[in-house]
């Protein structure tokens, strides 16, 4: 039953949602209805899906919907099922709708022109177009829906009667639809630099074969287009100056953009400050601190309610390496806001982040022991929390089993990236070679660790392991 589409569709629902949903179904049936039965007994073990397997077996729902006493008969389960997952899906539709006033009104726009609602849908037409060109921001979604309204306006059925100008208003519609285009292909532009970025690929991806003169020529004073071409110089030519602009006009929110287009352009300057990175981390540390804390105190973090896992545990590690101890604690509260499924494993390992920045080895341990991780990433920044504590605490024995076991785990993973899985791989083999110059110093083994780190180009923790080389110097001084 936990492979049927109805399931992979409700694990993902907020508790919200599922209430929502609740509502919704009681509004169109009665509680004794076999479709709001069944969709009671799988909210009752919602989000915990995996941990109540045994009571959402195929007879076991079937049993609890349609009586102990019925014999099982999967057409009828399946049949019910669907339904109930065609119910659910016109449901979040519908909500969605509700949501955006712009596609709202896009829509009803169609339905007064194909029922010929003629007044109707000059009014509602002319209305939405003006509301939407009183934005502070024209954005991707403001010119797409501008194209259809006056698209839709030009091809009335009864255009002659409301005194449309053919040619003008097509043209209309081609520059609204020009634009969101521009606009798009200048965000994908953007999205494909920091990707190269993030992939660490050698090939260019054809990103540069974009005449950008004539595009500035036809976007003229679009404010976002221009942000988009400060994301693009500030990938493009490495330029710092691009991003403290770009950074500068973001925070000081004069703009009024979109939550959406705000969250995805400090997700640039958050790629670009940890690409640099490496060259001044202390700065950089504290750069992904200001704009992590901007994002947070904006709620601009939250999609559909929830919080991205990565973002939750990146907001903890950049605090913790400024030593904000007190922001750190705060952001790992932010749990709460994880998908239900990721919430144990997400604050058991913000907890352990913050407890190895303090030295609290042992705690580190006894945390991510007692949890089990969900989240691939999460699994991996545990393991090499786990790894890098053990190496602490100076338990050999058992860390070089835990580094065989994640041997295993890299090469059986395959939802693991390979540029990731290389990174930490490399990780685990540095540490197995720390080990064998802790049980077997020599002279030498500064010198020979050195040269092994300089050969991992790809490497999580290349600071830890390079501190973990002055330590054994330090020792044999």
């Amino acid at each position: 039953m936990l492979n049927t589409k109805l399931f992979q569709l409700t694990i993902h629902l907020s508790p919200e949602d599922m209430k929502a949903v609740r509502n919704f179904l009681l509004s169109k049936h009665k509680k004794s209805a076999n479709i709001f039965k069944l969709f009671d007994y799988i909210d009752q073990h919602h989000p915990d899906f995996e941990e109540n397997k045994v009571k959402l077996t195929n007879e076991k729902v079937y049993a609890r919907v349609f009586g102990r006493g019925q014999a099982y008969n999967k057409g009828n389960m399946q049949a019910l099922a669907s339904n109930l997952f065609k119910e659910i899906k016109f449901f979040l539709v519908t909500q969605e709708i509700e949501e955006d006033k712009i596609l709202y009104d896009v829509l009803l726009s169609r339905v007064f022109k194909k029922r010929g609602m003629d007044e109707l849908f000059k009014k509602h037409n002319d209305s939405s177009q003006k509301a939407i060109l009183k934005a502070p921001v024209l954005e991707h979604h403001h010119y797409h829906a501008l194209a259809q309204l006056s698209h839709d306006a030009t091809f009335h059925r009864d255009t002659p009667k409301l005194n449309t100008d053919y040619d003008q208003q097509l043209a209309q519609a081609e520059e609204y639809l020009d634009m969101r285009y521009l606009l798009d292909k200048l965000k994908i532009i953007c999205e494909r630099m920091a990707m190269k970025e993030i992939i660490q690929s050698e090939d260019n991806l054809g990103l540069i074969v974009v005449d950008f003169q004539e595009i500035k020529k036809n976007i003229q004073n679009n404010a976002l287009a221009s942000l988009y071409f400060m994301v693009i110089e500030m990938y493009d030519k490495d330029n710092v100056e691009a991003y403290r602009l770009l950074k500068e006009k973001i925070l000081a929110n004069k703009l009024s953009l979109s939550p959406e287009v705000t969250y995805n352009l400090c997700g640039f300057l958050i790629n670009f400050c940890s690409k640099k990175y490496k060259s001044n981390k202390t700065h950089y540390t504290s750069e992904l601190f200001e704009l992590y804390e901007y994002l947070i105190d904006n709620n601009l973090l939250l999609e559909d309610n929830y919080i991205y896992e990565n973002h939750f545990i990146y907001s903890i590690i950049v605090a913790v390496g400024i030593e904000a101890y007190p922001a750190a604690q705060r952001n790992l509260k932010l749990y709460k806001k994880l998908k239900p499924r990721y919430q144990a494993s997400g604050k058991a390992l913000g907890n352990a982040i913050l407890y190895f920045a303090q030295k609290k080895y042992e705690d580190v341990i006894t945390h991510l022991q007692q949890t089990k991780m969900k989240d691939i990433s999460y699994k991996l920044t545990a393991r090499s929390l786990l790894m890098r504590s053990y190496y602490e605490l100076g338990e050999w024995i058992v860390l070089k089993d835990y580094i065989k076991a994640g041997r295993r785990f890299i090469k059986r993973e395959k939802t693991i990236a390979p540029t990731t899985g290389k990174a930490n791989l490399n990780f685990y083999n540095f540490v197995a070679e720390l080990i064998k110059h802790n049980e077997k110093p020599s002279p030498n083994s500064p010198t020979i660790l050195r040269e092994k780190l300089q050969q991992h180009t790809t490497m999580i923790h290349i600071e830890w392991c390079t501190q973990k080389i002055k330590e054994l110097v330090d020792k044999d001084g």
